[in-house]
């Protein structure tokens, strides 16, 4: 096929409109990629009672209920929450193969890679745990507290400088792979406190059935830190992440922000 312009056969301009044809029909599939990947991917590990799989394979949990409801506020109708091992999660938000994963926390690197809202899913709290038994006699305000006492801890947790300062040089801790044996340890008498996020260890003794053995001291955190949804710069735009950040802080302004927590950990 020939292609004229003013009456004259001109080579340049057919290359031209060939040219404009193909990046028109790039455009058109680009456009169906999109709209046939128009569902919002969420990413979660297991993580109890914070986030979580039902044995009928319906994601639930703390973070997971007030993620729902903020999307729902944003009138996102098509969204879906997947289970992934956290390092494979990670590099899947990296890339856009996830548009946001929680519960995840705050880091510099992190910040370069993804975009954070301004307002936090919750706060965390490490706080210690200790048999019923021992009300009274143990307890925690300062570092010190602890001098003497057997302490369980989770293995790789970078929880604070000066409580690994202390215990380090003290010598009075033992390192789980697991939060059940820290929390039958101390059952069992063989530690004195445990250390855990508060969330994580209610749910850990409700779990094990041991409400009347142990009990946390909460008045008393060793650490609080934010935990929030992050969402990858590759396929999200920041407007999206704002308006997110915004319906959060409505949500958490009204009563089924307390009811979703009072449903996981009684608080």
């Amino acid at each position: 096929m020939k292609i004229y312009f003013h009456g004259r056969y001109n080579m340049k301009n057919c290359r031209l409109l060939h040219g404009l044809i193909v990046i028109m029909f790039s455009i058109v599939v680009a456009r169906t990629v999109v709209s046939a990947q128009n569902t919002f991917r969420i990413g979660i590990t297991d993580f109890p009672p914070y986030t979580y799989k039902l044995q009928d394979g319906t994601m639930t949990g703390l973070a997971t209920k007030i993620v729902q409801e903020v999307l729902r506020g944003m009138q996102v109708e098509t969204f879906v929450i997947e289970e992934y091992p956290w390092a494979r999660a990670l590099k899947m938000l990296t890339n856009g193969k996830l548009h946001g994963l929680y519960t995840i926390g705050k880091t510099d690197e992190r910040a370069e890679l993804y975009y954070y809202p301004d307002e936090p899913l919750l706060m965390t709290k490490w706080i210690f745990f200790i048999r019923q038994e021992n009300v009274g006699k143990l307890t925690f305000t300062r570092l010190e507290d602890l001098k003497g006492h057997l302490i369980g801890v989770m293995r790789a947790y970078k929880y604070t400088p000066e409580f690994w300062d202390f215990v380090k040089k003290e010598q009075n801790y033992i390192e789980s792979a697991y939060e059940e044996i820290m929390f039958k340890n101390l059952a069992n008498d063989r530690l004195e406190y445990v250390l855990c996020d508060y969330a994580v260890g209610i749910a850990m003794i409700k779990r094990l059935g041991l409400e009347n053995v142990i009990v946390p001291l909460a008045e008393h955190p060793l650490d609080e830190s934010p935990v929030y949804i992050a969402f990858s710069k590759k396929v999200v735009a920041l407007d999206f992440v704002v308006r997110f950040s915004q319906e959060l802080k409505v949500l958490k302004m009204r009563p089924i922000y307390q009811t979703i927590q009072q449903e996981y950990i009684g608080k």
